[in-house]
């Protein structure tokens, strides 16, 4: 994936209008990069069924990115997900409509419940992971913090083996808590996430100067790991 946004943004920085653009526009045109190419992933999806749900997740996503600041690819990747659940869920909502049409008094399943809730539940993980405010409302201090409050609990759930140790003297996990303050935060040169990568070798390999069979050479690895490696890039792989 890595590789499409690097010649996604040569070819946008390529175009006459950015020629000769600050690094601070670079950086703009490299987000739009990023955005194109989860614009395109949400084009190609061949999960959605028909042309209805392709246009309205590209609606969904449309209206995400023109909301929202999304930082990270892996966040514009859970965005897509997020959508995903949400053309679930209008699946689902359509299929109850539908029962409800052909007999006004239909009991639903338990089956059409637990499904229509589970798609729910993820939907709202998945909003809070991103920072989305789901009524859609200007917060106010209390509501932002208590979003805040969703996503640390949820990073700290999701990351738990980072920050876990044994207590020498009972035995038990212990959950540590850095202070930002106290430390010098360094993005880590031979980690992605949690799996061990050479980051400046990486660099090369998706600029054309190493390639692949190269870099697998001087790091004594395979090809498919290197390619494994680009496409998970700064993701928590469990």
């Amino acid at each position: 994936m890595s590789q499409q946004i690097q010649k996604e943004y040569n070819r946008l920085l390529n175009l006459k209008q950015n020629q000769g653009k600050t690094e601070a526009e670079k950086r703009a045109i490299f987000k739009d990069a990023q955005i194109n190419i989860a614009k395109r992933k949400v084009k190609t999806d061949e999960k959605f069924l028909d042309a209805k749900e392709q246009k309205e997740a590209l609606k969904l996503f449309e209206h995400y990115v023109g909301t929202y600041e999304f930082e990270k690819f892996t966040d514009l990747c859970t965005l897509n997900t997020l959508i995903y659940e949400e053309i679930l869920l209008m699946r689902v909502q359509n299929h109850i409509n539908e029962l409800y049409k052909a007999k006004a008094d239909t009991y639903l399943s338990k089956s059409d419940r637990e499904a229509l809730h589970s798609i729910e539940d993820r939907i709202s993980v998945l909003k809070i992971n991103l920072g989305i405010d789901q009524t859609g409302k200007e917060k106010d201090e209390i509501s932002a913090l208590q979003l805040l409050q969703k996503r640390f609990d949820n990073h700290i759930n999701a990351n738990k083996n980072e920050f876990t140790t044994v207590c020498s003297g009972c035995g038990k996990l212990l959950l540590l808590r850095k202070r930002v303050k106290d430390f010098d935060n360094l993005e880590h040169p031979h980690f992605s996430g949690r799996f061990w990568y050479n980051k400046q070798a990486m660099e090369y390999v998706k600029s054309g100067v190493l390639s692949k069979e190269q870099y697998a050479k001087i790091f004594v690895t395979s090809v498919d790991y290197v390619d494994w490696c680009i496409e998970n890039e700064d993701r928590i792989i469990n």
